[in-house]
């Protein structure tokens, strides 16, 4: 896992779907092709209590674009776009089962996991460029204290 600036949230996500899935996860390395990307998308606030407990909403994608189709772009050790989308559903069956196990913590105490909501995999089709764009979806459901 490479991690430049991330979140203790962000850092125990990355990990556990390493620890689960033996996938090399980057972060924010969306120029990169043929690799797993997490990339996070604005938080939101879904409800604040009065001792200044927040309920969050992260929003967090994984997204590969897979350059293996393009003839003059192949490499040997490339996966192909049907292998990204094949980890990206191994991923996506991992995360599946934080919402049973609830083992994601902070390293920290920055946060209390509560519960995720995992979107399937999504294939954008190929670009002008022949590259598949793929993307995996998922919010995180935390509970801060302020």
């Amino acid at each position: 896992m490479v991690q430049t600036g991330t979140s203790d949230l962000q850092d125990r996500l990355m990990d556990y779907i390493q620890d689960q899935t033996g996938l090399p996860i980057y972060a924010d390395q969306l120029n990169e092709d043929n690799v797993l990307n997490f990339t996070v998308d604005p938080p939101s606030l879904d409800w604040e209590e009065m001792d200044r407990t927040q309920h969050l909403i992260y929003n967090y994608s994984i997204q590969a674009r897979s350059v293996q189709e393009q003839p003059n772009m192949l490499t040997a050790d490339a996966p192909t776009a049907e292998q990204l989308f094949k980890n990206m559903f191994k991923i996506r069956d991992a995360l599946l089962q934080l919402s049973y196990t609830r083992a994601l913590f902070s390293q920290n105490g920055s946060f209390q996991f509560e519960t995720i909501e995992v979107q399937a995999p999504h294939d954008a089709g190929q670009d002008f460029t022949g590259a598949r764009n793929l993307t995996l979806s998922f919010a995180v459901h935390v509970t801060e204290r302020h």
